[in-house]
């Protein structure tokens, strides 16, 4: 979508809690270039219940 400069009005990544180290760092970078970007932050969801 950035490459085809689409809008983006949201990113959601769905935190398993079981990621890797080097996953978590991607998605750091990803929304560190997302937000310079775009403005825009990666939001992660979480279960209200655990």
């Amino acid at each position: 979508m950035i490459e085809k400069e689409m809008p983006i009005d949201c990113v959601l990544y769905a935190d398993t809690g079981m990621e890797f180290p080097e996953m978590e760092a991607h998605i750091a970078k990803l929304d560190d270039l997302l937000y310079r970007e775009r403005g825009i932050h990666i939001a992660t969801p979480m279960a209200l219940n655990g």
